[in-house]
């Protein structure tokens, strides 16, 4: 995975350098990935390449934002933990379209979901018996109460 990562922002450097001159944060395209994401609710009813383009498009900045952070030294687990937020927000919410349309059935929506929001808890705390700093669970009291508080103002 860090082959991985390293590859994507050697490659995406140039990208990036236009991003921040732009002064575009990773909080915004997490932002914007949420709204693609959300989108492809109400458009799967209308029309399925417009949803499934922005669905795309979602995937697309789900997979930016992490890395233009880690480029402007701006990554946190509060921004780490808002990705996982707005991923699992858009999985139920197109996993319930999907239900709605028909597409997919009962059983299998609940088991996607069920199975989802197993998965969810596990990927913000880690490994059980692993130090991951930028991890919800590897230190819950002083990153909860400052990453609600900060919400609320």
């Amino acid at each position: 995975m860090e082959q991985w990562q390293s590859f994507r922002a050697i490659t995406l450097r140039p990208l990036f350098a236009c991003l921040a001159r732009w002064r575009v944060t990773p909080d915004g395209v997490t932002f914007l990935s949420l709204l693609f994401g959300l989108a492809f609710c109400p458009l799967i009813f209308v029309s399925y390449p417009l949803a499934f383009a922005c669905l795309f498009v979602h995937a697309v900045l789900d997979g930016l934002d992490g890395p233009l952070a880690r480029y402007l030294g701006t990554a946190s687990r509060r921004g780490s933990f808002t990705d996982t937020m707005v991923d699992q927000l858009v999985v139920s919410a197109t996993t319930a379209a999907l239900m709605r349309l028909g597409t997919i059935g009962l059983e299998a929506g609940d088991l996607l979901l069920a199975g989802h929001f197993g998965v969810g808890p596990v990927a913000m705390c880690g490994s059980p018996g692993t130090q991951d700093d930028h991890r919800l669970c590897s230190h819950p009291k002083p990153f909860v109460k400052p990453y609600f508080q900060w919400w609320s103002r």
